[in-house]
Formats: structure tokens, sequence, C-alpha cells
């Protein structure tokens, strides 16, 4: 089922001023983590309280007895692309459980630069920055690919960068990104075929 659109004129009652986010009193729900989140909020916790929760669950992740299922071809296409194309890991999610969580996946040495604890959505625009200095390129030289629109899609292309969406929930339209899948495995043949596009 799609998403109810909230009218503008709603939201700019609602709203009058800009919205901070500051994961405190405002933020984001644009992923599932986020969820588990605003219900402790609801109920009283802190943001202490329910990063702590986040990273339980992230403990529990990296454990060995977790499980997680590779995508067929994700790693494959990666290490092919990323002698011509420089890789770019950006998360929220801290290091450890992160590199924990890319070795079961088989994405252990496919980046050239891993960002975590990234603060996305507040500092997105910072690390690009960074990623294109650090790999001399222009921002239409990069592309974001993220399926969270807030902290992966807009800020790129604020920027100039070329994205894409993995929307799931078909929750964007036409403009809000170059392109838009509805799952990661959408990406596997636009990712192969970049460096003949370059």
């Amino acid at each position: 089922m799609k998403p109810k659109k909230i009218k503008v004129i709603v939201v700019q009652a609602l709203y009058p001023k800009p919205i901070t986010v500051n994961l405190d009193h405002m933020f984001s729900i644009g992923d599932l983590w986020w969820v588990p989140s605003s219900i402790g909020r609801h109920y009283g916790l802190k943001n202490e309280d329910t990063y702590q929760a986040f990273l339980e669950t992230r403990k529990f992740m990296m454990d060995p007895g977790f499980k997680m299922k590779r995508m067929d071809g994700l790693a494959e296409v990666l290490a092919e692309i990323r002698n011509d194309i420089a890789l770019v890991l950006m998360t929220n999610s801290p290091q450890p459980d992160s590199e924990a969580i890319l070795e079961k996946l088989g994405l252990t040495n496919v980046f050239h630069k891993k960002i975590f604890e990234a603060g996305k959505p507040t500092k997105t625009a910072k690390h690009f920055e960074e990623i294109r200095s650090d790999f001399k390129v222009r921002y239409e030289e990069m592309m974001s690919i993220g399926d969270n629109l807030l902290n992966d899609i807009v800020p790129a292309k604020n920027l100039g960068c070329k994205t894409i969406y993995i929307d799931p929930h078909k929750i964007g339209n036409n403009e809000s990104a170059d392109r838009i899948v509805e799952k990661l495995e959408d990406c596997l043949e636009i990712l192969g075929n970049l460096p003949k596009e370059m």
C-alpha cells in the first residue's frame, strides 16, 4: 500500500520553520532502524537508551550464529568494477559490527574507503566533499546509491551527484532520483555497465 501524501499547506502549518534533525527531539524515520527508536521515545526512553538497544541488536548480528544471506552477484560485480571506479561505503553504523557484517556478506575488500558512524543526513554533504577531494573527482562524476531518500539521495542530488534510489515501498516519484529501482539486485546490471559509460 502506497503511503498517503500530506498536503503541503498542512505540513507548513505544522512546521512553519525549517525542520532541524537533532536525534533528540526530531529525527527522520527513513529506514526501519528508526522505528524501534521512535517507539522507545514514545515510551519515555532517551537517545542513549535507544542507541544502546541498537548496539545490542548489531552485536547480535555480529555473532557467528547469526546467518546473513549473500546477494548473488553483488560481491562479484563490485570486485569487477573496483579497478575502474572508486567504491565508498558510508553507513551510520559503528565500525566493528559493520565490518563483521561486511565479512558475512563477502564485501570486506571491495571498498576503497569506508565511512562509519557517518551521521547521515546531517553530515552527508560534508562526507561527499571529503570523498570528492580524496578521489579528485567532480560531484557530477559521483553516484550515490541508497534506500534512504533523506540520508543517501537528497544530499547527493543537491550537490549534483548522480543517484539511484532503492525504493521497495514506492515512496519516491520520478524526480526523487536519477534512477529508481525496487531492490538492490536491480542495481547489478547498472553497476556492471558503469565502467563502459565512463
